[in-house]
């Protein structure tokens, strides 16, 4: 029987909170262990042992309360209110507050951990994203206290210990700062080389680059942007990271093996650079890039001053005019929809769209002129295309959809109703130089009912044209609107080119008036 508990020994001296040393566990012989001799056995779980050192050298002990003994003589330590035991689970990890897991051994070997669970529960937990449960890096922390360090008290603190001496403590209080913070800089202060070297303690003590050389790299990334010639992300990284090696600054391990910087770092560095932002650019052709030059606005520049002085026009006579084109087939808007679905479908009208195009004309008093509609028809059907638009609009058809010289003519008629201009009361309109806006016909018929004509300079319109900086945007944004509301609300019917007039026009309306 002494051999049933022969494997635990009471152990010997220790105090509350006493680092003991931690030993493997080996069978201990109780006739050879001075530490747990056996005196005299009572019963099959009552026995009296030895304990030498302490005050009783006897004592009486049942099998049930016997602890495993560690030997004192290794190195390893834990502390003695921690769990001394040592136990395996059925998947053989080691369990034991000295045995703790972090998130990343957590997370490996999932189908070995939930083993013991049943198909479904473990194929449910396999689905989880576990990647959400790790700290997200890089993103800016968030105060929880309204705390901040005042650099101009500490700087007087320190100026006046310097000089009146003192205690740390007196000036501490004296000028509102923690005695422990102040008693920091007086510390710096004091080991300091020379009196130019010392500075206030920065957070940015981790900071790859340097605040110059950041600058220096913010400031290329905006020269860059200037010229059209924006860097992405990966790009910006691997800039970085060639940067910081050609000025043989250490980086990360990290850097090195990945030949690139860390997408830590690039959120970081967005975050101390204020004036740089991550944007989706929109398509520039090289002919736009090159022709938005110094000498063509100049040029557009200099005609519009010589007309606004021959002819002296008010806010009211100046006019822009531009198309825009819409489609049977909107761009969806960001629903709501169930997590973990990887596709998220909303309803539209047809998979191939069909064209609209737009007329709009504005006046620089802010008025606007009611716009005009060109269908992908052959035939014009006034009663269906134009229903539920306003009755000033005009409407013109044309095979292709898009505007042509006879289509642009009236055009041009339906501005001189609106616009009541005439020989006697001349009116400037201003529009790009599309081909089918210079025929000879609308040229004649703008010179006799008093329209005097100005065209931006070729491939400018992205940077010169009023409606492309700031109407067509919201116009397009309130015309998904529409469309999309319209389909939620007539579930089942789709959009045809007959259904686009009066969304249009509420769309126009809205954007060019407000």
């Amino acid at each position: 029987m002494l051999a049933d508990f022969a494997e635990c020994v009471i152990q010997i001296g220790g105090k509350p909170n006493e680092t003991i040393q931690k030993a493997p566990y080996n069978p201990l012989k109780l006739e050879e262990n001075p530490l747990a001799r056996i005196i005299e056995k009572l019963s099959d779980r009552t026995y009296v042992i030895e304990t030498p050192g302490r005050r009783k050298r006897q004592r009486k002990i049942q099998v049930n309360l016997l602890k495993p003994y560690f030997s004192e003589t290794k190195t390893e330590t834990m502390s003695i209110t921690q769990t001394t035991s040592s136990k395996e689970d059925d998947d053989g990890y080691e369990l034991g507050a000295e045995n703790k897991m972090n998130n990343s051994s957590i997370l490996e070997n999932l189908e070995v951990k939930l083993k013991h669970l049943s198909v479904d529960q473990s194929s449910e937990l396999s689905e989880i994203d576990y990647i959400s449960l790790r700290p997200i890096m890089g993103q800016k922390y968030k105060k929880k206290t309204n705390r901040e360090r005042d650099d101009t008290a500490i700087e007087n603190a320190l100026q006046d210990f310097k000089e009146k001496g003192g205690s740390v403590r007196t000036i501490a209080i004296k000028f509102g700062i923690p005695q422990s913070t102040f008693h920091d800089y007086v510390k710096r202060d004091r080991d300091k080389v020379d009196q130019e070297s010392f500075q206030l303690p920065s957070y940015s003590v981790r900071q790859v680059l340097s605040g110059h050389m950041e600058r220096e790299l913010a400031d290329y990334l905006k020269q860059c942007f200037a010229i059209f010639h924006g860097l992405s992300t990966k790009i910006t990284r691997k800039l970085a990271y060639e940067y910081a090696i050609a000025n043989k600054t250490p980086v990360p391990e990290s850097w090195d093996r990945e030949k690139s910087a860390g997408k830590d770092w690039l959120t970081g560095f967005l975050e101390r650079q204020k004036d740089l932002s991550l944007r989706s650019p929109e398509v520039t052709s090289l002919s736009r890039m090159t022709s938005f030059n110094k000498t063509n606005p100049a040029v557009f520049q200099t005609k519009l001053e010589e007309i606004l002085l021959r002819y002296q026009f008010s806010e009211a006579c100046i006019y822009n005019l531009d198309e825009t084109g819409r489609t049977t087939v909107q761009k969806l808007p960001k629903i709501i929809a169930q997590k973990g679905v990887q596709q998220v479908g909303q309803v539209t009208s047809h998979e191939r769209d069909e064209l609209v195009t737009m007329v709009g004309i504005v006046c620089a008093n802010g008025n606007a002129i009611p716009p005009c509609f060109i269908f992908l028809r052959v035939r014009f059907d006034e009663a269906r295309m134009m229903h539920g638009a306003a009755p000033s609009c005009k409407g013109l058809i044309h095979p292709s959809g898009w505007m042509t010289s006879k289509n642009f003519l009236q055009v041009l008629q339906h501005f001189v109703i609106n616009s009541r201009c005439s020989s006697d009361h001349k009116v400037l309109l201003i529009m790009d130089n599309h081909e089918s806006h210079l025929s000879l016909e609308a040229i004649n018929y703008a010179r006799e009912h008093g329209l005097v004509i100005l065209t931006l300079p070729p491939q400018t319109s992205n940077k010169l044209q009023p409606h492309d900086r700031a109407i067509f945007g919201p116009f397009k944004t309130y015309y998904n609107q529409g469309v999309n509301a319209r389909m939620l609300e007539n579930l089942g019917c789709p959009i045809t080119i007959y259904d686009l007039a009066p969304i249009m026009d509420t769309a126009w309306d809205r954007a060019a008036t407000h």
